[in-house]
């Protein structure tokens, strides 16, 4: 059976990593923010592999 000195330090451990996904997570640019270039992308850009155009095409 645990301790209350070692249920302390495990809740302590415990606390000190869910910081440390907070952090992560706050880190994390948000996926509703809008690109500065807008929305107004052709229909014909379905992933990133063609949404840059090329000098031949």
């Amino acid at each position: 059976m645990l301790n209350q000195q070692m249920i302390k330090k495990v809740v302590l451990r415990m606390r000190t990593q869910l910081m440390q996904v907070i952090r992560v997570r706050k880190s994390i640019p948000s996926a509703t923010k809008k690109p500065p270039w807008g929305e107004d992308i052709s229909p014909k850009v379905t992933n990133l592999s063609n949404y840059f155009a090329t000098s031949d095409g």
